[in-house]
């Protein structure tokens, strides 16, 4: 039976069309088109009930529903399949984890929570989303792997623990700290500006024996704890291929403390370079004022090297450690490096000349020559070079307060060698009259006394 209104026929016929096409479409393969007739017949069925409201419509409605039950029930089991799809790839995920963690074992229970929190989500979203799909075999998925992960980091804390201790002791046998000077302030120097003894290797501050007894005590330390850390753990085999410094993957607790090790190595190989190695020793040779600070800077700089060459074997570390040990050499016992300053000294000191004077006043050289040996240094001055034309006057907001100049000034030591000095001498204004000339800042060098 039709409607009576003519327009709500015409709907009716169209509807009976639309439903006969419907009928021949797969929603699985054209859920697009099935759609596009659905819409089609839902829009047919409201204007045939708008216009002929008391038509019986149970029939087409009944129709209606069937097919968007199937595109519903179709569209439904996309999502849950693709739903399904994006957990297992996810479970997939944990299994990799399992098999690749890289064994931090400072938190368990933490790495547990970060390693399951996301699948833990999307399991809880899932079951909202599709409450009747029993998905209990992929949460028992999820209670193995935390169970492995678990067995496999409580079974590698231990070595893992291990491996980190090695990695120190392998950081302390090399970088052992030493002391210098400075831990020694208050028991075993004395200090001044300048030393009056005459010898050249100290011309800032006095050493004690007993302070150059103790670092030499740490310098002894250096091949004993060589020793004893490759007799408890052996030389490390460090990978040529990866002197570049690439990480390396740590998948088991042997790769770990093999790329923990690998990794200071390569830092320690990288930080000490040929390059550097030469420009040290060349220091030895030509440095001019040699200090105690300065040999053992030196010296432990290259027990370091040399030792972590006999903890791994590596051609770019041993000759580097080589040089080095050419330096430690060079440089011998404390008596051996009072020579070596001496023969440096008198070497460099041909290489310094006295500047020339800007003008020559009497006066001016006479004060000079006051202010120097004002120090006490038993020095014999030989030669004054003036560098300013006149004083130059200091004042504050109301009045004069003194008057200094520049000049050089050449000496004769005791022990024969001759010294440089660069300095400013300043006399301060009391009333009417300036005081006695001091040297009030200077550097000091060796010269030859034929370069005077």
């Amino acid at each position: 039976m039709e409607p009576t209104n003519r327009a709500a026929i015409t709907y009716y016929r169209t509807f009976q069309k639309v439903l006969e096409k419907i009928a021949e479409i797969d929603p699985t393969a054209k859920s697009a088109a099935y759609k596009s007739q659905l819409s089609q017949m839902e829009l047919n069925l409201k204007n045939i009930k708008k216009i002929e409201p008391d038509f019986d419509v149970s029939v087409m409605v009944a129709e209606v529903e069937k097919y968007k039950n199937t595109i519903t029930n179709q569209d439904g089991t996309k999502a849950l399949d693709k739903d399904l799809a994006a957990l297992n790839i996810s479970l997939n995920g944990l299994s990799k984890y399992l098999n690749e963690t890289k064994l931090n074992t400072d938190n368990i229970d933490l790495t547990m929570e970060g390693s399951t929190k996301p699948i833990l989500r999307d399991i809880a979203i899932f079951k909202k989303n599709h409450p009747k799909h029993n998905i209990t075999e992929l949460e028992n998925k999820v209670k193995d792997f935390e169970n492995s992960l678990r067995i496999k980091l409580n079974g590698a804390s231990s070595d893992h623990k291990n491996a980190k201790e090695q990695l120190k002791e392998l950081e302390e046998t090399i970088y052992l700290p030493y002391l210098t000077w400075r831990d020694y302030e208050h028991e075993d120097f004395i200090y001044g500006s300048h030393n009056p003894n005459g010898d050249p290797y100290l011309p800032d501050y006095i050493w004690s024996q007993n302070g150059i007894n103790k670092l030499q005590s740490i310098l002894n330390s250096y091949p004993l704890r060589a020793e004893k850390y490759l007799a408890k753990y052996g030389p490390h085999k460090l990978e040529t291929s990866n002197s570049a410094g690439r990480k390396q993957s740590a998948n088991s607790v042997s790769e770990y403390k093999s790329s923990a090790e690998t990794s200071f190595l390569i830092n320690f190989i990288k930080n000490n370079s040929l390059k550097d190695a030469r420009m040290r020793l060349a220091e030895v040779e030509e440095k001019m004022d040699f200090v105690v600070d300065f040999y053992f800077e030196r010296m432990v700089n290259a027990y370091r090297i040399i030792n972590a060459s006999k903890l791994t074997d590596n051609a770019e570390l041993n000759a580097v450690a080589k040089i080095h040990q050419s330096m430690v050499d060079k440089l011998g016992d404390m008596d051996n490096y009072r020579n070596l300053v001496l023969e440096n000294t008198i070497k460099n000191a041909k290489k310094v000349f006295m500047p020339k004077a800007k003008i020559e006043n009497a006066e001016m050289e006479q004060l000079a020559k006051i202010a120097l040996e004002s120090r006490g240094w038993n020095e014999t001055v030989l030669k004054v070079n003036l560098l300013d034309f006149d004083w130059r006057l200091e004042r504050n907001t109301d009045f004069i307060t003194g008057r200094v100049f520049a000049a050089s000034i050449a000496t004769k030591k005791e022990n024969g060698l001759c010294m440089l000095y660069t300095a400013t001498i300043r006399q301060e204004q009391i009333g009417e009259r300036f005081a006695q000339p001091i040297l009030y800042s200077y550097t000091s060098k060796y010269i030859a006394e034929e370069n005077i």
